[in-house]
């Protein structure tokens, strides 16, 4: 946006940008008649000019104006001016919650106890207006000069009574280090949501470190969803076990084993804190315990998980409900799309998951034990690719700088906390540097990373442009190319945060891989983010020209993987099942030690009616899962009964048939469609209670696939009249 200091917009004359998120810009701004000045929030002209989008900002502005409370940040005014949407705010001197703590650190109890009290009162007060703010996170609390809080941003905020949804639909607001399970599922919200997301403050504010960390938005939001919450006593074992025992209730995976109000979590917090019981408790500096996290344990994704987050399409299985009356071979097929098509869905999420805490800045890392053996298809005719270096260096391991004595030992200070993990001394460091010797353009890239590490997408934007520029000055023409592909993955995760549209989304990626100078890994980059978004087709071509350009052969094995199995799912969900076994063995190849590739194989050859070769792929995949991938074990396991209960159709062995989909249902009593599949199985043997105990049970849970719930009213209505 370009700078508007000195323009007039109705009242108010700004005077300077204070800063710059996804959806607008805030300036300072004098306002003459009232003799004060205000914080003005502006959108962009090509935002202005969209109808929707400026009938979102103006709800915003009403919602706003509509709360007075000590801590929500008041709005006076707002309006439209020469193609401009601006709100006047209240201006604040001081700054975020987020910059008041590392300023502030560590923190003790009573501190972290006011902060929470006063932002949970604001909620509170919110709530009991119907307004949800849906993005509760520090950066959208600020603190003045007194140490008072200031709820702010209620852009993402809804009315619960509004019947109009001004959001696209199926899109998923919030930021992901704070977004609440229901909320990364695209489920419906309420104030349990802000209570979930201020939980979470109060676990970082208190260990130092949020509960979740990975690299991508998308791999942290799957967390939020599936993995156990790492105690807080685990990175404080000085926390009192009441505020414990506060924290794990606020972050219920299930909102109703939360708090009723947000006003109960504040009275909670205020009791199990009491100063008798916090005496000379404090809490550790963000990142000062240097703990690396353990890897997490995932229960299976439900489809609608995958969809909500992924931006998936949903399971097949929607489409292939049948009544009791089609043929047998109607019911295989729609076994094999039931079962297949919560599995496949489920295991790409994992899949997703893994591949999202690989990392996104260059520097990855793959298992190379999975391109041991030669598969048909894409490897080099030599067999396994070796995996080079990183294709970006890692900190502290350049060319040399250029830089003076005392600012390399600077920086060679800064790699070496990187390395322990302590990412505030790095960035301490590292600004140290720059202070220093503020012409060294490395310093400002490898600040860039650290920024990264502290989920800091602006300020990391901010230092691979300068790191950009200096090089392009100085003619380093390697660390330019890097930083122009750094600078637009970190734009990336920046939008990836607000609720900006696909199209505004990948602009910085798609701008960036046109330059001449753009590295030749930022295709695959883009290629990553596009698979994880479920753009399929657009995620092939870059793969694929990725795998013909991209250095090194950690992207040509990523790009083979990716391939293949992209090209396995389209075919299996056209029922190609010949082509899909293919490409899933293939991948087999391909990650060798992996259990998922030979669960897909096992639906495919399920596919082909092939129960031995199924049977076998089952088998490998429960063997390589082991005790590490219980997923994958139990998909396996679901698996082999799938074969169980498709070879007993075939024999018209209801009996069999029975017993296979007794034990799916012990295995995933989550599935739904596993109860009316069984409930055809017992009226074909004449059991009609149960049969109508099933169906019931298929209708009450089945309001997330409307064909399916039809179906089952259908079938109860049938019963009821005969």
């Amino acid at each position: 946006m370009e700078d508007l200091t000195g323009k007039q917009l109705g009242v108010y004359q700004i005077v300077a940008p204070l800063g710059e998120g996804g959806m607008a810009a805030v300036y300072k701004a004098f306002q003459p008649r009232m003799d004060r000045y205000v914080a003005l929030k502006i959108l962009p002209r090509y935002y202005a000019s969209d109808p929707e989008f400026v009938a979102r900002f103006k709800q915003e502005a009403r919602v706003i104006a509509k709360l007075e409370h000590p801590h929500i940040l008041p709005v006076y005014d707002y309006g439209e001016e020469d193609g401009y949407t601006f709100m006047a705010m209240r201006m604040v001197d001081s700054g975020t919650l987020t910059e008041w703590i590392l300023e502030n650190q560590p923190l003790s109890i009573e501190q972290i106890r006011r902060i929470i009290t006063q932002v949970g009162d604001a909620l509170d007060y919110a709530h009991s207006n119907e307004i949800v703010h849906r993005d509760v996170k520090p950066s959208n609390i600020l603190v003045d000069k007194r140490g008072n809080c200031l709820l702010t941003d209620f852009g993402l905020a809804k009315l619960v009574e509004a019947s109009v949804k001004l959001t696209k639909t199926g899109g998923i607001l919030g930021t992901p280090a704070y977004m609440s399970p229901e909320q990364g599922m695209g489920q419906g919200i309420d104030y349990r949501t802000d209570m979930y997301s201020l939980g979470v403050i109060l676990y970082e504010m208190v260990t130092g470190r949020p509960p979740y960390q990975a690299e991508t938005p998308m791999a942290i939001v799957i967390k939020h969803i599936q993995a156990p919450l790492p105690p807080p006593h685990k990175y404080n074992p000085d926390i009192p076990e009441a505020l414990e025992g506060v924290i794990l209730k606020s972050l219920a995976k299930n909102p109703e084993d939360r708090y009723a109000t947000t006003g109960d979590f504040v009275t909670a917090l205020q009791s199990a804190t009491e100063p008798a019981t916090i005496a000379h408790v404090t809490a550790p500096r963000l990142q000062e315990t240097a703990v690396v996290e353990e890897d997490v344990l995932l229960t299976p994704v439900e489809p609608a998980t995958v969809a909500a987050v992924a931006d998936l399409p949903v399971s097949v299985a929607e489409e292939t409900a049948v009544s009791p009356t089609q043929s047998k071979k109607s019911k295989r097929n729609k076994i094999i799309a039931i079962v297949g098509g919560f599995v496949i869905l489920a295991l790409l999420a994992i899949v997703l998951l893994n591949v999202l805490d690989e990392g996104d800045d260059g520097p990855n890392e793959i298992d190379t034990a999975a391109l041991d053996n030669n598969p048909p298809g894409r490897l080099p005719e030599n067999g396994r690719p070796q995996i080079d270096s990183p294709p970006l260096p890692p900190l502290g391991e350049r060319p040399p700088t250029g830089a003076d004595a005392d600012t390399q030992e600077l920086m060679d200070n800064a790699a070496e906390a990187y390395e322990r993990n302590d990412y505030q001394g790095a960035l301490r460091l590292y600004s140290d540097a720059i202070d220093n010797e503020p012409e060294v353009a490395v310093a400002h890239c490898e600040r860039g990373y650290i920024n990264r590490e502290l989920f800091m997408w602006d300020r990391a934007a901010a230092d691979f442009d300068r790191c950009k520029n200096l090089a392009a000055d100085q003619e380093l023409d390697d660390l330019y190319s890097e930083a122009v592909g750094m600078e637009a993955l970190s734009f990336f995760d920046m939008l990836a945060e607000t609720d900006a549209s696909i199209d505004e989304l990948f602009l910085p990626l798609d701008e960036a891989i046109e330059e001449s100078a753009a590295p030749n890994w930022l295709p695959c980059e883009r290629g990553e983010r596009l698979f994880g978004y479920g753009f399929y087709d657009e995620a092939i071509d870059d793969f694929e020209a990725c795998e013909e350009n991209a250095d090194g052969a950690y992207w040509q094995a990523r790009s083979q993987i990716v391939i293949a199995q992209i090209e396995g799912d389209w075919a299996y969900e056209d029922e190609e099942y010949e082509t899909a076994v293919d490409f899933y063995t293939q991948l087999t190849y391909l990650e060798a030690d992996a259990a998922y590739p030979h669960c897909l194989l096992g639906y495919a050859y399920l596919g082909l009616s092939d129960y031995g070769l199924a049977l076998d792929s089952f088998n490998r995949c429960n063997n390589l899962a082991g005790e590490v991938d219980p997923d994958s074990r139990q998909w396996a396991m679901e698996g082999e009964t799938a074969v169980q209960i498709e070879q007993a159709f075939d024999e018209d062995d209801f009996e069999a048939a029975l017993r296979g989909y007794n034990r799916a249902i012990d295995l995933a009593p989550d599935n739904v469609w596993y109860f009316c599949e069984r409930g055809t199985v017992l009226l074909e043997l004449g059991n009609e209670p149960a049969a109508r105990d099933d169906f019931q049970t298929c209708f009450d849970l089945s309001w997330d696939f409307p064909d399916l719930h039809d179906e089952a009213e259908s079938l109860l209505q049938e019963l009821n009249n005969d």
